[in-house]
């Protein structure tokens, strides 16, 4: 593992990006040790959810969830102002807030109690992949405006990633077009 870090290929960051030693990687299998990055599963369901779409070079795919998880994570609170319609960005922080609680009273209960596969699983198809349909349906708006900006530069990427650019992977689909991120992808 310590390997992989030199090299890059493990991203050690806490829940505000700030880089975190090997030392502090879970020591057990116990959930108290882990945490949901959130941010980083938008970028996975974003993808399910088809708003967005890994390219096919190497850069594209290293990562993607990741990047596009700091790209929401920085715009959480709308500072840069790029939530076009802030009734997207209120009803995202409700639906993210509402994932979180899952999480505490209901997720971390059902691991430690020993829960059957059968009730993790229900509790996955009723309330988490819900959730997260939701949460998407608001976040790709913000996907969206991204898109169509003229500034595509990502405060931090280049030096949290260690990337030559500070444009996002991939592209964002909008059902009508394609708008091209910044790579070409098939």
């Amino acid at each position: 593992m310590v390997d992989g870090l030199c090299r890059g290929w493990a991203f050690m960051r806490d829940p505000d990006y700030t880089r975190i030693s090997h030392k502090l990687l879970p020591k057990t299998f116990h959930i108290q040790e882990f945490r949901n990055d959130v941010y980083r599963s938008m970028g996975g369901f974003a993808r399910k959810h088809k708003v967005l779409k890994r390219g096919k070079t190497l850069d594209d795919k290293l990562f993607f969830e990741f990047r596009w998880g700091y790209f929401f994570w920085l715009h959480r609170a709308n500072e840069f102002e790029l939530w076009g319609d802030d009734r997207n960005h209120r009803g995202w922080k409700s639906v993210l807030k509402l994932i979180g609680q899952f999480d505490e009273d209901f997720l971390i209960p059902l691991v430690e109690g020993n829960a059957s596969t059968e009730e993790k699983l229900l509790f996955v198809q009723e309330k988490v992949l819900p959730s997260y349909g939701m949460l998407i349906y608001y976040l790709r708006y913000l996907c969206y405006e991204y898109a169509d900006s003229d500034e595509k530069d990502v405060d931090g990427l280049r030096r949290i990633f260690g990337v030559n650019h500070s444009v996002l992977p991939g592209k964002v689909l909008d059902g009508r077009r394609e708008i091209w991120g910044s790579s070409n992808v098939v």
